[in-house]
């Protein structure tokens, strides 16, 4: 004898179920993208002040050879 399906009652209890379990997955994955979410923006945050601060040293840097490279005309000029 054929094994009969489950009444309607169950079917609906079983996909109900499958439901939850997947909705329960994807709260658990927005929950870990919202966290690797702010970690990026945290990292970018970082990142950004880094380059802010190596274009100020970079700046600085620039300015420091071009008065050594004046400094140093003067002086060829003062001995031609």
């Amino acid at each position: 004898m054929s094994k009969s399906l489950p009444p309607s009652d169950e079917i609906w209890r079983t996909e109900i179920q499958q439901l939850e379990h997947r909705i329960h997955e994807l709260i658990n994955l927005c929950g870990n993208l919202r966290e690797e979410n702010r970690g990026l923006r945290s990292k970018v945050q970082r990142v950004t002040s880094e380059r802010d601060q190596l274009h100020e040293k970079n700046e600085y840097a620039i300015r420091s050879v071009e008065s050594i490279l004046a400094s140093v005309r003067v002086l060829e000029k003062s001995h031609e």
